[in-house]
């Protein structure tokens, strides 16, 4: 079991003269203990506590409870004994009879009742004070019943009765001395005191007044309402003549209108709100009436979007706008051919082309050029084969420069010419190299019985239309004038942009 340390549970174990040692639970509850760290200190005793009765309640008051002892003030308790007689009740026999938080509080009872009365005051970590009120308490009475006494003492053609001394009624009532009337019709009236069980005023000055309830329909405050333990900038809550308000927490469930303030720090002005530390362009976070934002830096547990997106999917006829969520980005439209997405999985899609699980693919022609391409980092090729003369065409695309490197090998025949665009690059004739000559009734012939090898190089411009460019070899055979003479060529040409 758990347990709230309550110092009239040490009194009830206590001597008038002397306290007896008391031992705390090592189980000891401590309201708020989760969100304060605890103070165990004892709040002070109440002051100023007082009480009154009227007809049929107890009005009970003390000072505002402005202590700091775990962490200030909570409530206060009040207990009570009622006397009939005999004597006088203590503290030990006296019962909690209601607690309330502030400075003023009314306690239901019956007309003709005394009550010995005590206060503690209770703080926020649940330890309450030792009790105002001393050895027998404070005493209050409520007034006798006295539409009876009245009913009792007058009557027809007896409106007005002064008892000069308490006189008991045949049924046990005393009626206490005093003036008795059933409707009394005064100028003006002076009073000490007064118990009114119910009174009709059109207008009143009162220096001062405790209300354990006020109904109004309006009230006006020339210096300031607030909290019995309001302490500027501490604890409670005021409201000022001024308008000025100070209040710990509020709860608005309507509108609220401001034309500036703070929040946290953070400044509210009729441009917006803006960190206490905003610069334009430089620091802070502002948000301001147009629905214009800056901030450093933002994290979104959901998705941004606008234009026509309504989630992550194409907006239906032609729609445009972008949408960034969880599942990826989306910005214009593919039904009008312009459009980037970009998925949760890193793919990259857009007119033309894709990036997919690291793969690049360009499905339209004609979109990237040479000047956007490192040197040397396209090539294309050409080859040929056959007898005599062998050739091939390589595109050269517009206002491009090519540069085309041809070779070729070559055997049963006199030379070999490796020719680009018309222009002879390279050649090799049977007067060098191995050769052989053959001497025959046509005459004496050189060749290339083996096959022989030549290479050569040329820039190629692809003018303002792009052109083709012819390449091959020519290598005549070593006995032309033989029917069926052949050569034999095989040539490559590399072209490279530059």
């Amino acid at each position: 079991m758990s347990a709230i340390f309550n110092p009239r549970d040490l009194l009830m174990q206590a001597t008038p003269t002397r306290l007896l040692p008391i031992t705390l639970p090592t189980n000891l509850v401590i309201p708020g203990l989760d969100q304060l760290q605890p103070n165990l200190d004892m709040p002070p005793t109440p002051t100023g506590f007082s009480a009154v009765g009227s007809l049929t309640f107890i009005n009970m008051q003390h000072a505002a409870p402005t202590f700091t002892q775990g962490h200030g003030y909570m409530r206060t308790n009040i207990y009570g004994k009622i006397w009939t007689g005999g004597a006088r009740p203590t503290f030990a026999d006296a019962v909690k009879i209601t607690s309330f938080t502030g400075q003023v509080a009314a306690h239901p009872t019956t007309p003709a009742t005394t009550w010995h009365l005590w206060a503690t005051w209770v703080s926020r970590d649940g330890i309450e004070s030792l009790p105002a009120g001393g050895t027998n308490g404070i005493v209050a009475a409520t007034g006798e019943d006295v539409e009876r006494l009245v009913a009792a003492m007058t009557g027809p053609g007896k409106p007005f009765t002064v008892v000069n001394e308490p006189t008991t009624l045949a049924d046990g009532t005393v009626v206490p001395a005093g003036t008795y009337t059933s409707n009394a019709y005064m100028g003006r009236f002076v009073a000490g005191r007064g118990q009114i069980g119910l009174l009709a005023v059109d207008d009143a000055r009162i220096a001062s007044a405790s209300a354990a309830k006020l109904i109004t329909g309006s009230v006006q405050v020339g210096v300031h309402i607030g909290s019995s333990n309001y302490i500027p900038g501490l604890q409670g809550w005021a409201i000022n003549g001024s308008g000025a308000a100070e209040l710990s927490n509020i709860i608005v469930r309507g509108h609220i209108e401001a034309n500036s303030g703070k929040i946290g720090g953070n400044n509210i002005t009729a441009g917006g709100i803006y960190s206490p530390n905003y610069q334009t362009g430089v620091s802070g976070w502002g948000l301001d009436y147009l629905g214009n934002a800056a901030f450093n830096s933002i994290t979104l547990r959901g998705a941004i979007m606008g234009g026509a997106f309504q989630g992550y999917a194409w907006p239906a006829n032609g729609g445009t706008g972008f949408y960034l969520g969880p599942p990826g980005l989306l910005l214009g439209n593919p039904g009008i051919g312009r459009f980037v997405q970009i998925t949760e999985a890193g793919n990259f899609y857009a007119p033309g082309m894709s990036i997919e699980n690291g793969l690049l693919t360009i499905s339209q022609l004609n979109v990237i050029k040479t000047a956007n391409v490192a040197g040397n980092a396209i090539t294309v090729s050409v080859s040929g084969a056959g007898s005599n003369l062998v050739q091939a065409v390589m595109w050269v695309p517009p206002n491009e420069t090519m540069r085309i490197a041809i070779d070729g090998t070559c055997k049963e025949a006199t030379g070999i010419e490796l020719i680009v665009d018309g222009v002879t690059v390279a050649s090799i004739d049977a007067g060098t190299g191995a050769t052989y000559t053959d001497v025959s009734d046509a005459g004496t012939w050189t060749y290339f019985p083996l096959p022989a090898f030549t290479m050569g190089i040329r820039d190629v411009f692809g003018g303002a239309n792009g052109r083709g460019v012819v390449v091959g070899a020519v290598a005549p055979p070593y006995y032309a004038p033989e029917p069926g003479a052949a050569s034999q060529i095989v040539f490559k040409a590399l072209g490279t942009m530059r």
